[in-house]
Formats: structure tokens, C-alpha cells, sequence
């Protein structure tokens, strides 16, 4: 089937309306709420969200779907300034050449393997690293009783996340990875890391690479790297 943008948006807006709702009255999702999030695709090619505060024209069938999306910021609790609902619609933006989510098949086949060199090593898997998480695809990954953690750098996206994931042995951080030296953290070391980067020429600012300089340094430079 054909990717439908209009369609993939409408979603994408369900889930973060639904995500709010759930947020701002503290309390887990339900069953079909959960359903309703777990369709949330990202803003990868959708570039008629680079409309946003602006007076640049769109098509007819995206004008209402964009205009909702935007008094769902402008009217969100959580986002309680201008800088906070800013920095929202700036992270949507910024995220239509990066959010392209894996497909479930082959995150099922990885997680199949990763869980099972463990069990045939009679290793636990303590620790998981989901460094650019969207919605948390690669979370199955981990196994029941690991301890995981997964970075979102776009609110909207952290939001949906966080309302999926928090508290189930899952720590969120809404922020991108290259802030992980500043998390507190139970662990610094994690026996799997997994996850779809975000690939792109463009530079990441990372101060603890940036202090060491050399390679590290120039690793900064594109985003995958």
C-alpha cells in the first residue's frame, strides 16, 4: 500500500491529542488509547508541517489537520510558554528528513536474536540503550527484566513516548543523546544498545566530543556518525 501522507498526519495528530489527554490527567493509557498511540509514524515526509506558523500556503485537505495540530500546542498545559510550544513546533520540523521508523518485522527478527544469544549464553540482559527511541520501536528489544532507557530529542514524539513507556522498567529522557553525560542515570554502561539513528549531513554539538577533539570531534559532523 502506498504511503498516504494525509492519512499518516491525521494519525500522527490522534496520537498526540490522545497522549496529552493521558498526560495531563496522570494516568496510564488505556487499551484502546494505546492502539491509537502506537500508530503515531513521526513527521518524516510530511513537509507540508513546515507550514507551521507561517503564512505559507498548503493543500486544501492538510489546511484543517494542520490547524488542529497547532491549537493542540498552543492550548497543551505541559507546554506552558512560549519557548516550550516553540521549541515543539521547531522539533516536528526539524524532524521530517530524520523520522522514518523501522518496520515491526524487523525489529521482531532482531529482538528474536538478541533474546536468544542470551538465553544461550545464560547471560541477563541488565541494561538496554534506545539512543534515538521516535516511539520506542526497538524497546521489545530488552528483555522483561532489563532496565532500559531510550532518548527522543522532539517533544511531540518524547510525548507519546513517554506516555507509552514510562514506568515500565523504561526510563524516558525527552532531550537528544547528546545530553546523556548530564542524565542521572543508574547506569553508565549498557549491554545492548539498538536503534534506527537518524542519518543526515548535519552537525551534532556534543561538548564532552567537542573537548576531546581529534575524531571525536569531527564525529560531530553528521548525525549518524
Amino acid at each position: 500500500m502506498a504511503y498516504n501522507k494525509l492519512k499518516a498526519l491525521l494519525a500522527n495528530i490522534e496520537a498526540i491529542e490522545t497522549a496529552m489527554s493521558v498526560r495531563s490527567e496522570n494516568r496510564r493509557p488505556t487499551a484502546e488509547e494505546k492502539e491509537k498511540l502506537l500508530l503515531y509514524s513521526g513527521f518524516g515526509g510530511i513537509k507540508d508541517v513546515l507550514s507551521l506558523g507561517t503564512d505559507n500556503p498548503v493543500p486544501d485537505e492538510m489546511s484543517e489537520p494542520l490547524h488542529r495540530l497547532q491549537r493542540l500546542i498552543d492550548n497543551y498545559p505541559g507546554f506552558a510558554d512560549d519557548t516550550m510550544r516553540r521549541n515543539a513546533i521547531d522539533g516536528l520540523k526539524a524532524s521530517v528528513l530524520t523520522a522514518f521508523y523501522t518496520p515491526a518485522f524487523i525489529i521482531d527478527a532482531i529482538s528474536s536474536e538478541v533474546q536468544s544469544l542470551f538465553k544461550r549464553q545464560d547471560i541477563a540482559m541488565g541494561s538496554f540503550l534506545e539512543p534515538s527511541a521516535g516511539i520506542g520501536g526497538f524497546l521489545p528489544v530488552a528483555a522483561a527484566e532489563t532496565e532500559a532507557y531510550a532518548f527522543e530529542k522532539d517533544p511531540l514524539t518524547g510525548l507519546v513516548l513517554a506516555c507509552l513507556y514510562e514506568g515500565e522498567n523504561v526510563s524516558v529522557t525527552v532531550n537528544g543523546f547528546e545530553t546523556i553525560g548530564e542524565q542521572w542515570m543508574i547506569h553508565d554502561r549498557f549491554d545492548v544498545i539498538a536503534s534506527n539513528i537518524p542519518f543526515g549531513n548535519f552537525s551534532v554539538f556534543d561538548a564532552d566530543l567537542w573537548k576531546r577533539g581529534g575524531i571525536y570531534d569531527k564525529a560531530t559532523k553528521t548525525i549518524h556518525n
